[in-house]
């Protein structure tokens, strides 16, 4: 099975319930047709959900990523259905980056998802560290809060410097606030 991310981000994302009937209704398919006699599991991808959510009110974190075998022939619509529903969606590769950058003696952590297309990564602030011991989410953070809901990722091009842009682009939104 090839792998594939579904990543679905924002400052409004689906309920928990919502995505978990959708994964349920596709693992119900899988095992179906697992139990057929003509089943091929190279017609399947295996989908990682990850979600990067952006906003500042509550929202309970997975400590895991959701997985579901998705048919090739079901995958359009498997997308589709999450299109749907609130929020961002894009697909990606597997094979992310971690980034970090240091300003005013704080440790920022982001982290880079190289989109499907290949033309493409998009880039989330996620951690901050001061006086190198513990780490804290951003949203905990007054400047984040300023931070324009639709300036908490970025989009680049997949051959720019990711390293480059992550110290640019955090240099810039902190600075604006």
């Amino acid at each position: 099975m090839q792998v594939k991310v579904l990543l679905l981000y924002g400052s409004v994302l689906p309920p928990f319930k919502h995505i978990d009937k959708i994964i349920r209704k596709y693992y119900k398919y899988y095992l179906d047709d697992k139990r057929k006699g003509d089943f091929i599991e190279d017609n399947y991808h295996e989908i990682w959900v990850e979600e990067r959510y952006t906003g500042l009110s509550y929202r309970k974190n997975r400590n895991y990523i959701t997985v579901v075998p998705v048919k090739q022939e079901y995958f359009s619509k498997f997308i589709a259905i999450f299109k749907e529903l609130n929020g961002n969606v894009c697909l990606c590769k597997q094979n992310h980056e971690h980034l970090y950058v240091t300003m005013a003696g704080v440790e920022y952590e982001g982290y880079c998802f190289y989109l499907d297309n290949n033309e493409e990564k998009i880039i989330f602030l996620e951690e901050y560290c001061e006086n190198e011991e513990k780490w804290f989410s951003v949203n905990q953070l007054d400047a984040y809060a300023q931070i324009p809901l639709d300036k908490r990722w970025i989009c680049v091009k997949a051959d720019e410097d990711t390293e480059v842009v992550f110290k640019e682009w955090v240099t810039d939104v902190l600075k604006s606030v």
